[in-house]
């Protein structure tokens, strides 16, 4: 076996390893929400101008018309102001 050669055999057995661990991992859900009701606990509107930090003319309210809860689904509407 030539250095290519080597080099090619340990890139796939890297590849291999590496797509075991991907495979194997174990995932941690770290935050949840059915959507049952509107929890204000774990939401809340952010009332800014700013653009939600894209500097964009953009206005961001807490109206109960544009964002809601229905059927377990977050709602949330935009408007054209």
């Amino acid at each position: 076996m030539n250095q290519k050669d080597i080099i090619n055999y340990m890139k796939i057995h890297i590849l291999i390893a590496l797509v075991f661990l991907f495979l194997t991992a174990q995932t941690k859900l770290i935050f949840s929400d059915d959507f049952d009701t509107f929890d204000f606990k774990k939401w809340k509107h952010d009332i800014t101008l700013s653009g939600g930090g894209n500097w964009e003319f953009e206005l961001y309210e807490n109206n109960r018309s544009t964002s809601w809860v229905q059927d377990s689904k977050l709602n949330i509407r935009p408007v054209l102001t």
